[in-house]
């Protein structure tokens, strides 16, 4: 919208009644300015807001499948490895159950267990 230099220029023949931000205002360049970085935020927290959405979803979902897999018996080893999700994760879903599932499992010499 404005070269810079004329805007020094202009500042300078006022003898300092005017400003740079003044002149910045007055050509509109301040609230054009203020509504573009007001627009980028705006971009950016829905862009980094949908990233942790669905990055919460693809924990939660690899949570589900965790669970499934824990009571088929796999160990926590086996669904650490197989589905990625740190064992951290996987051991609050363990239960008192699953120590008498996998003594059952053993007997009937299912291959998932170690």
């Amino acid at each position: 919208l404005a070269n810079p230099q004329v805007i020094e220029e202009v500042v300078r023949m006022r003898n300092g009644t005017l400003t740079l931000e003044k002149v910045l205002e007055e050509v509109g360049l301040t609230k054009k300015w203020k509504t573009e970085g007001i627009a980028e935020g705006k971009a950016e927290g829905i862009a980094e807001g949908e990233a942790r959405g669905e990055a919460a979803g693809r924990e939660e979902k690899a949570l589900e499948i965790a669970r499934n897999l824990i009571q088929k018996g796999w160990s926590i080893e086996e669904i650490a490895e197989t589905i990625n999700l740190g064992i951290d994760k996987i051991k609050p879903l363990y239960h008192p159950q699953r120590e008498k599932t996998l003594k059952t499992r053993r007997k009937t010499g299912s291959e998932h267990l170690k």
